[in-house]
């Protein structure tokens, strides 16, 4: 049997009733077509000329302004200005060119679902969930649309907001991996870990080549110590897509908490090559810096680099935490509170902004409250190498070495 969603059996259909003559008949086959695809030109044009045939000159006309929007060499024209000036590196132009788009009322809302894969597509990740709303006005329940909406607003951060389109997603069959994988991602950053296995397992089942669903597979693996295996699977989600920056920003990160700074660059390195994460490339680049030493040269360079980052994005975790940390390292623990806490309120599951808030209590004289940091680190990374190394200096402050050694010998073993 054919997939009752196959839009190329439905234009087949459509085509062979016209071409019989059949007009009613090819007329709801169209119609069912473009409710299947609203971006499909040769829908609207057949549309409009059988409305025109059947005396239909209202209808005729609509469907002729959906088809001129979607003429695929006007289309392409008008979007193309937009890939060419993100490939150059001039992504606020890009977004200008496609504000103008969004702002324009004389277009019809199917063109947007295109211009909201475009946006998406090329990091504009604001534009591309304004444009997603202009479809949504007009066609709410669109997966393909929510679904780039649900995805901007993951790598903007919107971890809740993409959870609530999630919900709907994942009940429509060709969505729901996309969809279980977002949310497994976003529960990550939201810190409920039991969750967050749980619906990759159901992603991976569906889908185990989606990209999303093996950055958070990779995320978790870290996270349990299992970091050859967490490298692998991110490596694996840029099989399609050797730019994606979310990949490439995790990759990063672990490389840099194994000390690792030459990879951990060369990956920020291909993270700058997508003008929307040039804040977090900055600012991955300014905590690699605090790793090669304690050097004054070393914090100066980083203290720049993550400055920069936080003037293109304010809440970017890594330019926080990394700042964080350089106050830690200078006294300044107010500071470090301040800006630790700006990351742990938008992502409860940041390890690095739980291990930041635990030296901040206790520094502070507040060990209660510290140890609950830990406690929480702990249970979402069991086997985070920088987190156990944490752990042991905790136990060596307190002046209990044979506890740190004991601690050290069974995660070694493990």
């Amino acid at each position: 049997r054919l997939d009752p969603n196959s839009k190329a059996a439905h234009l087949q259909l459509a085509m062979c009733l016209m071409a019989l003559g059949q007009k009613e008949e090819a007329k709801d086959a169209f119609i069912a077509l473009v409710k299947l695809d609203p971006t499909s030109y040769e829908g609207w044009t057949s549309l409009n000329e059988l409305f025109t045939i059947l005396g239909n000159s209202e209808e005729a006309e609509a469907c002729a302004r959906k088809a001129a929007c979607l003429e695929p060499e006007s289309r392409e024209a008008r979007l193309k200005v937009v890939s060419n000036l993100v490939r150059i590196g001039k992504l606020d132009d890009a977004r200008a060119e496609l504000s103008k788009l969004i702002a324009d009322d004389t277009l019809e809302p199917e063109f947007f679902i295109i211009v909201s894969e475009v946006a998406l597509e090329n990091g504009a990740y604001k534009e591309a969930i304004k444009a997603a709303d202009r479809v949504l006005a007009s066609y709410p329940d669109s997966g393909k649309t929510l679904l780039v909406k649900a995805n901007s607003l993951l790598w903007l951060r919107k971890y809740r907001d993409c959870l609530k389109i999630c919900s709907t997603l994942k009940q429509s069959e060709p969505f729901s991996a996309r969809a279980l994988a977002l949310e497994s991602f976003c529960q990550i950053k939201l810190g409920d870990i039991k969750s967050a296995r749980m619906l990759l397992e159901k992603a991976s089942a569906t889908n185990k080549n989606d990209p999303v669903a093996l950055i958070a597979r990779g995320m978790i693996e870290f996270q349990d110590g299992k970091v050859k295996a967490a490298i692998k699977s991110i490596e694996e989600s840029l099989a399609d897509n050797q730019l994606l920056a979310p990949a490439h920003i995790e990759l990063s990160r672990i490389y840099m908490k194994l000390g690792d700074s030459k990879n951990a660059l060369d990956e920020a390195f291909e993270i700058a090559r997508q003008p929307e994460h040039k804040a977090s490339a900055l600012a991955l680049e300014g905590r690699t810096s605090l790793i090669k030493g304690p050097e004054t040269k070393f914090m100066q360079e980083a203290k720049e680099k993550l400055k920069a980052a936080l003037k293109l994005d304010e809440k970017n975790p890594d330019a926080l935490v990394g700042l964080a940390d350089v106050h830690l390292k200078a006294g300044n623990i107010a500071e470090a509170a301040q800006l630790s806490k700006i990351v742990f309120d938008n992502e409860p599951g940041n390890v690095d902004a739980l291990i930041l808030m635990a030296r901040v209590k206790s520094l502070n004289g507040n060990k209660k409250a510290s140890n609950s940091f830990i406690k929480k680190a702990s249970e979402l990374a069991p086997g985070q190498g920088d987190l156990i190394v944490f752990l042991a200096d905790s136990y060596v402050n307190e002046g209990d070495s044979g506890k740190a050694i004991k601690f050290l010998k069974k995660n070694i073993e493990e």
